[in-house]
């Protein structure tokens, strides 16, 4: 049987050999058009330098989760972004429609809060069953115009239709960030300090949590503090929370940045092959989730948990709350590449959610090699051949 190629491989070789041709035709018709209302001599000279710049931001879309287009004002431009959530892959089938509406707008303003850009406006494409429409599309419709409300989102339209079976919805946003401000994934630098926000692995734990059985929820509701986190978890999983506004404060201190969204052994991995590096990290400086019962989460909740679960016989050097933070998504926390000198910046500037220093980012070592995940004794887990994050084409 041959290898299936993953998520990655497929945008490379299917979409990516595409992308010069594309941005070179978009990029014609958009400097044209800039053009057109130019002074001639030095005014258009210069405009057009700045358009050949932006058409390296547009041929860098495939590398990041964002693209950039110009805009007519020069120390700005635009940061696009689609993402699509699918029911059963992306969100669990019995979710209500505002939960569809929250994560939907979280995992595409993560996108903007990955490049430091701030929101302006959306197109959203909703296909559903007629089935479910009347009551569903209510829901979804004033839950997700609040929340374009809350986040400071113009709503411009977008495209209903019906499905033959389940939800899908997509979402187009863009937004503004200073042509200064450039924190692609091939910008990361070798020496780069690597740090997380917020907590790792939550959002996993509340999808697991889920699946629990009654019997099972009862029993990790006797432990108090096991409750408490869960109960934090499943909030997280249902709404989660994109860092965007924080994310606009540290633009200029940091050289790179990505959203963890498939777990950070899948994200790191994509930032290390973007960059052209590798990095080091240190499991005992995750922040992950502690006080929980992982044989009750991990044996009720979802089945590749379960199989790593009863399959590792070293517990005790990779616990649940680790398993969660390195293979589950939709954290939406920001992994960032910084100088070293510019940490307690960023973490002045972030607060009050937390930034923690994980790792660092290193020469290349080499296919195979691009991230050690080292233990408190300073030996490499070698957990990518255990382990593995979120792939919509591997599983």
């Amino acid at each position: 049987m041959p290898l299936r190629l993953s998520e990655s491989e497929l945008i490379a070789r299917y979409f990516a050999p595409h992308i010069g041709e594309t941005c070179q035709s978009t990029q014609q018709g958009l400097q044209k058009g800039l053009q057109q209302g130019l002074q001639q001599g030095e005014q258009q000279g210069e405009r057009q330098g700045e358009q050949q710049g932006n058409n390296k931001g547009l041929q860098k879309g495939f590398l990041d989760d964002t693209a950039f287009l110009p805009t007519l004002a020069r120390d700005m431009r635009y940061a696009v972004s689609l993402d699509t959530m699918v029911e059963g892959v992306h969100i669990l089938a019995d979710s209500s429609a505002s939960d569809w509406a929250h994560k939907l707008l979280a995992a595409n303003l993560s996108d903007l809060a990955a490049q430091s850009a701030s929101p302006e406006g959306l197109l959203l494409s909703l296909s559903l069953p007629v089935s479910r429409a009347q009551d569903f599309i209510a829901e979804f419709a004033s839950a997700f115009a609040q929340g374009c409300k809350a986040n400071d989102l113009r709503w411009l339209g977008g495209d209903l239709t019906s499905s033959p079976s389940g939800i899908c919805a997509s979402v187009s946003i863009f937004g503004s960030v200073s042509k200064d401000i450039d924190p692609m994934r091939a910008n990361a630098r070798a020496g780069d300090v690597l740090l997380v926000s917020g907590e790792l692995g939550l959002s996993a734990l509340g999808l697991s949590a889920l699946g629990l059985s009654a019997l099972q929820q009862s029993n990790v509701n006797s432990n108090d503090n096991s409750s408490d986190n869960i109960m934090r978890a499943i909030s997280r999983y249902r709404k989660p929370v994109a860092r965007w506004r924080e994310s606009l404060r540290i633009g200029s201190q940091v050289r790179a940045m990505m959203d963890l969204s498939d777990g950070l052994l899948s994200d790191l991995d994509k930032l290390c092959a973007a960059s052209g590096l590798s990095a080091e990290v240190w499991l005992d400086s995750l922040p992950i989730v502690a006080n929980i019962d992982e044989g009750a989460i991990c044996l009720g909740g979802k089945q590749d948990y379960k199989q790593d679960y009863e399959a590792n016989s070293d517990r005790s050097s990779l616990s649940a709350g680790l398993r969660f933070a390195l293979t589950g998504g939709e954290d939406f926390e920001l992994l960032i590449s910084a100088p070293a000198e510019n940490v307690a910046t960023i973490r002045e500037r972030f607060s009050p959610v937390a930034i923690t220093e994980i790792g660092i980012m290193t020469a290349w070592r080499g296919e195979g090699k691009r991230v050690s995940y080292l233990n408190s004794a300073g030996k490499d887990e070698d957990l990518i051949k255990t382990l593995k994050g979120y792939d919509h084409f591997r599983g």
